[in-house]
């Protein structure tokens, strides 16, 4: 055998393995079959292939593996542009739910997620402990999980990727859900994406927020006593109109509040707060940076959705 003699072309084998590759992942409803419409769009990576392999393309051993890998390497950056700046259509699903209350008089509702935008505005069906959308991206699964606990329902709600490493960073998949009215529930949200919190229509009395570095908006209940546990870089405290406030600790950046706040041991309260409607202690955690309190500029409240 000649030693100049040219190895056979790698694309078309490795064209064949990605097809097989993404037939297999229709078939497991990892992705949609509409992908190869998306697919189409990355047609020049066959071009930098070919080039590649043009280049490389000695009867060696070697030669041959860096060519697999570096083809391997492009179809990774191209399936990593996909996921980043794909059309929504494509590279998320959105879809509604709704938890049936049953026989509970209690709630603990627990968010989790890596990248979304969790948002709660307005009360669910007096017969749902909690609904809305959820906005998830491919190869990102939901689970719902609950159980009872005496006359409570404990109800979760997280999301999972299957990727190795987050590509939805730059953009937040809203979670828009509302909560049951009248029943006291304990509320804990944890999420990397913002988060936006009116809770006037619902009877929080714990909430535990562990915000990232996006902003985080939670407007406090109207009535009842709410204890508050949070962290994060940017928070924000909007209270309604007879709403009293005592802070409890100190974040490590800015505390912002209204000029007539007075002190008490170990932190701060608004004038008004024995005697207000509705009180909210806020305990400050360690990696909270900054906190702004301030009156909420009242807007009314969105009206339930019809089931």
């Amino acid at each position: 055998m000649s030693a100049s003699r040219r190895r056979g072309s790698l694309i078309f084998p490795l064209v064949v393995i990605g097809v097989g590759v993404v037939l297999l992942l229709i078939n497991l409803g990892v992705v949609s079959p509409g992908v190869w419409g998306e697919l189409v769009r990355f047609w020049p990576i066959l071009l930098i292939a070919l080039g590649v392999d043009i280049l490389v393309g000695r009867p060696s051993f070697g030669a041959a593996l860096s060519t697999l890998i570096t083809v391997c390497v492009l179809v990774g950056l191209g399936l990593a542009a996909f996921y980043l700046f794909g059309p929504d259509t494509w590279v998320s699903k959105r879809q509604s739910f709704a938890h049936p209350l049953g026989s509970a008089t209690a709630a603990h509702v627990s968010l989790s997620c890596e990248a979304c935008a969790i948002s709660i505005e307005g009360a669910a069906n007096p017969d749902h402990l909690i609904e809305g959308t959820v906005t998830t991206r491919r190869g990102e699964s939901l689970e719902q999980t609950t159980r009872p606990s005496g006359e409570a329902l404990a109800f979760e709600l997280a999301s999972n990727s299957w990727l190795p490493f987050s590509l939805t960073a730059s953009r937040d998949q809203p979670w828009n859900l509302r909560l049951h009215p009248t029943i006291p529930i304990v509320l804990d949200v944890e999420t990397d994406g913002t988060i936006d919190l009116d809770l006037r229509s619902v009877r929080a009395e714990s909430i535990d927020v562990s915000a990232g570095r996006r902003a985080c908006v939670i407007v406090l209940p109207r009535s009842g006593r709410t204890i508050l546990r949070l962290s994060g870089d940017d928070v924000a405290i909007r209270v309604p109109d007879g709403g009293g406030v005592r802070i409890l600790g100190n974040p490590s950046g800015l505390l912002a509040t209204t000029g007539d706040y007075v002190a008490i041991d170990g932190g701060l309260q608004s004038p008004d707060y024995d005697t207000a409607e509705a009180k909210a202690d806020l305990h400050v955690r360690p990696g909270l940076v900054d906190l702004d309190i301030a009156p909420l500029e009242e807007t009314p409240l969105s009206e339930p959705e019809a089931t």
